[in-house]
């Protein structure tokens, strides 16, 4: 089967939410990514939930991302 492995699911991320957070303050994913040190795609994946990146994960919870956006533990 070619494509995308489908047994893993999504992760339950309010991506909307977290996009309009940082717009709010004026942070960009290519910032982000910069000061993470990954590509700019592996922020947005871990945004959308497409991706877990711990790192991207754990800089937004440092930054302020409300936990509930980010899905997951509390």
């Amino acid at each position: 089967m070619k494509g995308k492995n489908k047994s893993r699911s999504r992760a339950e991320r309010k991506s909307l939410e977290i996009q309009f957070w940082l717009r709010k303050r004026r942070i960009l994913q290519k910032d982000l990514a910069k000061e993470i040190g990954v590509h700019e795609g592996i922020v947005s994946r871990a945004i959308t939930g497409n991706g877990n990146n711990r790192r991207v994960l754990e800089h937004l919870k440092q930054i302020g991302v409300p936990q509930n956006y980010l899905g997951g533990k509390k």
